[in-house]
C-alpha cells in the first residue's frame, strides 16, 4: 500500500524503512533497504541523546526526518514572503514537527525535522557544541593566512567574543566567469557585476556553534563572500545525496 511501512531487517536486526517525498511532484516514494546506508548512521541519532533520556522516553513514538533543503525556502513554520521547510511536510498532519536548528534561505542541504523536543535541544543548544559541516563556494582568495584566522577563531562584527576554532579544507580555486552559469539565478544576479576574473574558492568548513549567519559573517571577516553554502552533516548524521533538493525521508532509530 502506497506510503505504508513494511518490515525489513538489516544485518543488526533493526527494522528500517525509508520514506521519500517530493511535494512539488505530489507523489510518495517508499523505498525499503536491507541495510543501513553507509552514509546514514541512523543509530547515531540515539547516541546523540544520553541514555537516561532514551530510557525515560522509550515508550513514546517520535518521528525523525532527513530533509535536503532547497535554495529559497525559509526555516520556519510559516512566512508571508517565501515557502517554508514545513510546507514540504504538510501532508503528514503532524503539528508537533519542528526543524532542528535552522538554515538561511540561501543555504541548502541537511536539515532534520522531528517532533522529539529533547533530541532537538541536544542538537541545537550551544552548550552541546555539536559539529556541523558545510561545503562552500566563496568569492575571494582564501589564502593560507585567512584560513588560519578562521581555524583559530575570529571576531565577527558586533560580537566581542571570538568564534570557536573551525576546521577548514580548501578544495580548489577558479575564476567567476568559469562557474557563474552553475549558480542559482538569484546568486548570478547578485555577483554579475564582479570582474569575470574574480577568484573563487571551493572548500569545506566545520563549526561547533550556531550564531546567526555565522559562516557568511566569518568569510566576510576575511574579505570573502559566500555565494554557495550547503550543509552536509551534523555530527555523524550525513546528508543522503540520493535525495533531490526538496525531498525527505523518514529514519527510524529503533
Amino acid at each position: 500500500m502506497l506510503g505504508a511501512k513494511a518490515p525489513n531487517n538489516d544485518a543488526n536486526g533493526l527494522f528500517r524503512a525509508t520514506h521519500s517525498h517530493n511535494p512539488t511532484r505530489y507523489s510518495h516514494i517508499m523505498v525499503l533497504t536491507p541495510h543501513f546506508s553507509a552514509t546514514l548512521p541512523v543509530i547515531h541519532l540515539l547516541s546523540l541523546l544520553d541514555s537516561k533520556c532514551i530510557d525515560s522516553r522509550s515508550t513514546n513514538m517520535f518521528h525523525y526526518y532527513m530533509f535536503n533543503k532547497p535554495f529559497g525556502c525559509v526555516t520556519a513554520r510559516r512566512d508571508s514572503l517565501y515557502p517554508t521547510v514545513m510546507d514540504y511536510f504538510s501532508e503528514l498532519n503532524n503539528d508537533n514537527l519542528n526543524p532542528v536548528g535552522r538554515l538561511d534561505r540561501e543555504t541548502t542541504g541537511l536539515l532534520l525535522i522531528t517532533d522529539d523536543g529533547v533530541f532537538n535541544q541536544k542538537l541545537t543548544h550551544p552548550s552541546y557544541h555539536k559539529e556541523k559541516t558545510y561545503h562552500f563556494t566563496v568569492l575571494g582568495d582564501l589564502t593560507e593566512d585567512r584560513c588560519q584566522q578562521l581555524e583559530k577563531g575570529i571576531l565577527l562584527k558586533g560580537s566581542p567574543v571570538l568564534t570557536s576554532p573551525a576546521k577548514l579544507k580548501v578544495f580548489r580555486q577558479d575564476i567567476l566567469s568559469n562557474i557563474i552559469d552553475t549558480l542559482h539565478p538569484e546568486v548570478q544576479n547578485a555577483v554579475c557585476n564582479n570582474l569575470p576574473t574574480h577568484p573563487v574558492t571551493y572548500g569545506e568548513i566545520t563549526i561547533s556553534e550556531g550564531r546567526k549567519r555565522q559562516i557568511r559573517r566569518m568569510m566576510k571577516a576575511v574579505h570573502c563572500c559566500v555565494i554557495e553554502l550547503k550543509r552536509i552533516s551534523i555530527e555523524d548524521i550525513i546528508l543522503d545525496e540520493t535525495l533531490s533538493p526538496g525531498e525527505w525521508k523518514e529514519i527510524f532509530p529503533l
